[in-house]
């Protein structure tokens, strides 16, 4: 069901955007896929993934349930105004898995198939999988005749998969975009295992068709163990511990820049996107990346490899070692802004389970990883800013609530930068 806030975003973007509220409504998007496909009438849809760029798109990817079926497909809403896209659309709405509603302006595509990813069909079919898991795993012979079970699909950026054999969870498969894979196949490479921290070995890749194999870590989710009360003190330590090891001993080459200055800039992307979505809360996202990016471009900070993407689903914990996953988004950094996006993780997670004591958490957390913590303060207030999307793309209903929270919190842990940051003297 749809919030007032969904509504009214609704209203706002129909000259631009008619089909936004087929795909963000699931009741709306089964009526509207049973009128090409009718088997799927009554199906039972669930909203996976969100994509929306403001009065541009809207990519939503759904889990279809009907009967005993379970089905992945995605649902895309564009501007009628774009007639090459539109175009583009429609020529291929013949094709198997494909079906464009022009009336609507709105395109759907039934996994595997997907425009960006578009080896997914001969990953998903038990018959040509094992011609192409030789080709990119030549040297693990195992892997070969593999099962492939599905663990996220994010359509037209990113697939992740399971191989098992027998069983046994032996590697993880991405298949990227060509843009993400470029970055993926180096950073596979940057980090190591060492005797505080576990890392992924790279197995297998392929650049024809932008796949990337790790072995598979064993062990708890971080998170899961925060969530179910299990995780003690020394263990988040360790985490914080293991961040800072795996950071410091990562190998620099060919890892992308990315500056503060990058950073602020993102952070006033995700402003804007809030502005938009939520227009009583445009002056307050504004005011806060403002002085945001003004600190970020103040910061000279160390440049050294980072994970880029670091929180507790991230970490893989078993009894003797702490392990570090999902390596995609790493490059050369400030490393402050690792643990600052942890800590902006864990407060985001505090707001959907309250469960979670967030700041004991990232208290230990940073204990061990014995940082630069006026940095990292900085680094999670805009990490805080980063996330306020989050809650809509999620789906919850109370997003424009969780939204405003997490911008109030990121001012608070702005204004704990502020509060900390060295006073220059002035000569009298």
């Amino acid at each position: 069901m749809l919030s007032r806030a969904d509504l009214a975003l609704i209203e706002r973007e129909r000259p631009s955007l008619p089909g936004l509220e087929y795909v963000l409504n699931p009741n709306r998007f089964v009526e509207l896929l049973a009128t090409d496909r009718p088997d799927l009438a009554g199906s039972h849809a669930t909203i996976q993934y969100v994509r929306y760029k403001p009065q541009m798109s809207c990519l939503v990817g759904y889990e279809l349930r009907h009967a005993d079926r379970r089905m992945l497909v995605s649902a895309k809403a564009i501007r009628p105004a774009d007639s090459g896209k539109a175009d583009k659309a429609q020529s291929k709405a013949d094709n198997s898995g494909r079906s464009w509603l022009g009336d609507l302006s709105v395109s759907i595509q039934h996994a595997p198939s997907d425009d960006v990813l578009t080896v997914l069909p001969r990953l998903w079919n038990a018959e040509t999988r094992p011609a192409l898991l030789r080709r990119c795993a030549a040297g693990s012979a195992v892997l070969w005749t593999a099962h492939l079970d599905h663990i996220r699909w994010k359509p037209e950026r990113r697939y992740v998969g399971r191989l098992s054999v027998a069983g046994d969870s032996q590697a993880v498969i991405k298949v990227h975009s060509a843009l993400g894979f470029a970055n993926a196949s180096v950073a596979s490479r940057a980090f190591s295992t060492t005797e505080s921290v576990r890392c992924p070995r790279r197995v297998g890749r392929s650049r024809r068709h932008a796949i990337t194999i790790s072995e598979w870590l064993n062990g708890s989710l971080l998170h899961d163990l925060i969530a179910d009360g299990k995780c003690d003190s020394d263990t988040l330590r360790r985490t914080g511990a293991a961040l800072r090891d795996m950071q410091v001993r990562g190998n620099p080459v060919g890892l992308r820049v990315r500056t503060c200055r990058d950073e602020a800039h993102t952070v006033a992307r995700a402003a804007d996107w809030v502005g938009w979505v939520i227009p009583g809360l445009a002056a307050e996202a504004r005011r806060l990346a403002t002085r945001l990016a003004g600190a970020l471009a103040d910061r000279d900070g160390p440049i050294e490899p980072t994970h880029g993407d670091f929180y507790t689903k991230q970490v893989v914990v078993d009894v003797t070692s702490i392990g570090i996953i999902d390596f995609d988004e790493a490059g050369l950094g400030d490393p402050a802004g690792d643990a600052g996006t942890f800590v902006a993780h864990l407060e985001r997670d505090a707001l959907r389970d309250s469960r979670i004591d967030a700041e004991a958490a990232w208290q230990e957390f940073l204990a061990g990883y014995a940082g630069d913590h006026h940095a990292i303060m900085l680094h999670a207030a805009a990490a805080l800013v980063r996330l306020a999307p989050h809650p809509f793309r999620s789906r919850e209903s109370d997003w424009p609530e969780r939204t405003a929270a997490l911008l109030s919190r990121a001012g608070e842990f702005f204004h704990q930068y502020e509060r900390l940051r060295p006073r220059t003297a002035v000569a009298s």
